[in-house]
């Protein structure tokens, strides 16, 4: 969509769907001391490798496992969504002179990604790419990223300048 004689556009792309995947289980295995990631901490002093046992370890002489994955028995229903988001701002449609004028030579741009993949049981969760599964175990999947690009001069030869945000979470 465009706005204002294309001083404003925009697009959205959103996507969802459910399936089926194998479980992910994993294991622990110890490796010589630093060239792991997670350490055992025997929480309940039965002397036993737990999986609830194992964090990720806070110095090097400490990091004596790593983690496995490997695909169980067992399916899992998932919830799959996909939100993409762009607004770009073009001031140099808003003014109409012939002669340059100092708004037109700004620029922004702003793109939003945001995907998830899940199994929870709230229809809300279910279906929107922005529900919050921090340190949430009906998390199986997440990926956004925020970019946004404020541009000066944006195709000048001699002189041009952006100030660039980036922002990314993946889990």
């Amino acid at each position: 969509q465009s706005a204002l004689n294309e001083f404003i556009q925009a697009r959205v792309f959103y996507q969802s769907g459910a399936g089926l995947e194998l479980k992910k289980e994993f294991t622990y295995i110890e490796v010589p001391a630093g060239q792991g990631v997670y350490q055992w901490i025997d929480y309940n002093g039965d002397g036993t490798e737990d999986l609830d046992e194992f964090e990720i370890a806070q110095y090097s002489d400490e990091a004596r496992y790593i983690r496995i994955y490997t695909p169980g028995q067992e399916s899992i229903r998932t919830f799959n969504n996909q939100l993409s988001m762009s607004l770009q701002l073009r001031p140099e449609k808003l003014v109409k002179e012939e002669k340059s004028s100092f708004i037109q030579r700004f620029h922004n741009q702003l793109s939003i990604n945001l995907s998830n993949k899940n199994t929870s049981d709230v229809w809300f969760e279910q279906y929107t790419p922005m529900a919050n599964f921090q340190a949430d175990s009906s998390l199986v999947y997440l990926n956004n990223s925020i970019r946004n690009t404020f541009s000066f001069n944006r195709f000048n030869q001699n002189f041009s300048a952006d100030l660039i945000y980036n922002q990314n979470q993946s889990n």
